[in-house]
């Protein structure tokens, strides 16, 4: 598991407790009695994904966390979205939207156009 997953999961899981799991989630239902932290197990862990994930996206490294915790649960499919710099989503293999895709096109052209004017 990486280092990050590690991290994170220690800085930002309510039920990570003086290095032991309490294995209780928030409708205050047991689903870990061992101690142990599912995650450090390479086991999927039910709380860590309805409760520590969302906090992953709210600290923008969700993505990276995400992949790491899509190596442990198979039954978590990661779904990435590109976007813009203007924040509209893109295809994949694409740097910029349309409109961006334009407006650097133009820029660029001045820019040369600038330099190789006498």
């Amino acid at each position: 598991m990486g280092n990050a997953m590690t991290v994170f999961l220690k800085q930002h899981c309510a039920c990570w407790v003086e290095n032991m799991c309490l294995g209780v989630d928030a409708q205050r239902h047991t689903f870990n009695n061992s101690g142990k932290c599912l995650i450090m197990d390479w086991e999927a862990c039910p709380y860590f994904r309805t409760g520590v994930l969302p906090i992953a996206k709210q600290k923008d490294i969700y993505e990276k966390i995400a992949r790491l915790y899509s190596k442990i649960d198979k039954s978590f499919i990661l779904v990435i979205t590109h976007r813009c710099k203007c924040g509209v989503e893109i295809q994949k293999r694409r740097r910029f939207c349309d409109m961006c895709r334009h407006k650097h096109r133009i820029d660029t052209y001045r820019k040369c156009r600038q330099t190789h004017t006498p």
